[in-house]
């Protein structure tokens, strides 16, 4: 699915606030009631987009399917959080909901990510929110989004039936420098439906290494084609790689270990093809035996219990070589455009685990 994000108007703040106590579900109980549908609410999303703080999210055919609030300025109860650094510059993200009838597909991550790239482009260290405690499903989800749970506080709810309310407070913190990520695709290329191609049309920090032939590789080709992306380039860089391309950032590597480390800041290497086993496609030339020294940078190596390029075993053996965290995510295929990833939110954590290592930034401690 494709959706678009804006900063909302003042005549967007009906429909946002109308999405939101949509989005109030029983689940929740009365907690949930208070939340979004307490009467403060509808000021508190005027407000929001008066100062240009309120975001819209559409789909392809411009409905409204999301909305988020990022803010410059603390709720007093956020005083009294124990946060990493409390006077480092921070944005605060208030009123995230999704429609109902897309819950689960990967919207409200993709909406996280947006609101932390709008956060780190105002210069804030960190973002930070609150969540109802009572709702566990939230809590995980930031969990897994890579926020750091920084306790509870009670907050005065204005309900007699709920005076005071416990939110779990969480902080992310985003990354101090800007490091360009290269894209690097495998055999084919990367449709317009994989996630790579997603990354490189909807962060800012992307940008795909073009290799002359897609259908018939040779691996002498690709890997000073890698290099001449960056060398074209300055200071540290990521690297995300997909199948025969994580092959490809290996050889460079190993021929270029030097650079490799003192260029790369980290690497995401994703379902990396196992050209060492037979019946590899005998169109990419070059690329067997697979190097199986340690990489001089950060890495991360994603498999898919049914990949048919690579066993999941195998996969472990490359990240054991390389010197890889492994990262199992169960059977997704070839981790590839028919996987149904989408702008894949998970790898993204993963990718910006990397670049806030890189930063001397760590939102889990």
């Amino acid at each position: 699915m494709a959706w678009s994000v804006r900063c909302a108007t003042e005549q967007d703040a009906v429909a946002c606030l109308a999405l939101l106590r949509s989005a109030s579900t029983n689940d929740a109980g009365p907690l949930g009631r208070i939340s979004w549908n307490h009467p403060r609410v509808a000021g508190l999303v005027a407000s929001d987009a008066a100062a240009g703080h309120l975001y819209t999210v559409t789909d392809a055919a411009g409905a409204l399917v999301a909305t988020f609030a990022v803010c410059d300025t603390p709720d007093g109860y956020f005083a009294d959080v124990a946060w990493a650094e409390p006077d480092a510059p921070a944005r605060y993200l208030h009123r995230l909901a999704v429609s109902p009838a897309l819950h689960g597909g990967g919207l409200g991550a993709w909406c996280l990510k947006h609101a932390e790239r709008i956060a780190a482009r105002a210069g804030a260290r960190y973002l930070r929110l609150d969540a109802l405690q009572k709702v566990e499903r939230v809590l995980r989800f930031y969990a897994r989004m890579g926020y750091a749970d920084r306790g509870v506080v009670w907050v005065e709810s204005g309900e007699s039936a709920q005076p005071r309310i416990p939110l779990s407070c969480f902080e992310r913190a985003l990354p101090e420098v800007r490091i360009p990520v290269l894209i690097i695709p495998g055999l084919h290329g990367s449709g317009p439906r994989h996630w790579q191609t997603v990354w490189e049309r909807e962060r800012d920090d992307c940008l795909r290494v073009e290799q002359r032939d897609w259908q018939n590789p040779r691996c002498t080709e690709w890997v000073a084609t890698l290099g001449d992306a960056i060398a074209a380039t300055e200071g540290p860089l990521a690297l995300v790689a997909h199948s025969l391309g994580c092959v490809a950032v290996a050889h460079w590597a190993a021929q270029h270990a030097t650079t490799a480390r003192d260029r790369i800041a980290g690497a995401l290497l994703v379902a990396p093809s196992d050209v060492d086993r037979p019946g590899f496609p005998a169109v990419a030339s070059g690329f067997s035996p697979a190097p199986i020294a340690p990489l001089p940078f950060p890495t991360i190596l994603v498999a898919s219990a049914d990949d048919p390029f690579i066993s999941l075993a195998r996969a472990e053996q490359f990240a054991d070589a390389w010197g890889s965290r492994f990262v199992a995510i169960g059977a997704k295929g070839h981790l590839n455009s028919d996987s149904g990833l989408g702008a894949w939110p998970d790898g993204q954590v993963l990718l910006d685990t990397l670049l806030l290592s890189a930063t001397g930034a760590n939102s889990s401690e």
